[in-house]
C-alpha cells in the first residue's frame, strides 16, 4: 500500500494472541505490508463509508437489518414447510 500522506499521529489498541494471528493471516493473504497497515486500511475505509454517522447509529442500523433478515428467513422457512410433501 503506497503512502501518499505524511502520518504523524499514532493510534494503538491491544488484541488477544488469537485476534493478532487472524489479523496477521488476513493481512498476509491480502498482501498488506504489515498488520498495522491492514488495520489502518480497515479503520480508514470505515471512516470513508460513514464519515459523519456515529458508531451507535451504524450499530442500530445493522441490528435492524439483521432483525429484518431474521424475519425473512422465518417467513421463507414457513413457506418451505407448507410446500413439503407429506410421506
Amino acid at each position: 500500500m503506497p503512502v501518499f500522506k505524511k502520518r504523524n499521529r499514532i493510534v494503538s489498541f491491544r488484541v488477544s494472541d488469537e485476534e493478532y494471528l487472524v489479523l496477521q493471516r488476513i493481512s498476509e493473504q491480502l498482501g498488506a505490508h504489515s498488520v498495522s497497515a491492514y488495520a489502518r486500511h480497515l479503520a480508514c475505509r470505515s471512516l470513508e463509508r460513514h464519515p459523519h454517522e456515529p458508531f451507535s447509529a451504524r450499530l442500530e442500523s445493522l441490528s435492524a437489518r439483521v432483525e429484518e433478515l431474521h424475519r425473512n428467513v422465518a417467513h421463507l422457512s414457513a413457506l418451505i414447510t407448507r410446500l413439503e410433501i407429506p410421506n
